[in-house]
């Protein structure tokens, strides 16, 4: 959060990571999955961003690369 204060980010975007654990990734996918806490690092994000006053936007990733390569 530090550089986008100092780059003035005034808006983050985050991908939408709800669900991401109900699709099936796997054996050795699964286990690493379920040790990767992303509900802590998502609300850590957006709490830490709102404290400097940068808004949060959550978007669907789908098509992302595509339209967004840089």
């Amino acid at each position: 959060m530090e550089r986008c204060v100092e780059h003035d980010v005034g808006t983050l975007v985050t991908g939408d990571l709800e669900g991401v654990n109900e699709q099936d990734w796997g054996r050795h996918g699964n286990k690493r999955l379920g040790n990767w806490p992303y509900k802590r690092l998502t609300n850590l994000s957006d709490y830490k961003a709102r404290e400097r006053g940068i808004e949060v936007e959550v978007r669907d990733e789908r098509g992302t690369s595509r339209r967004y390569s840089r």
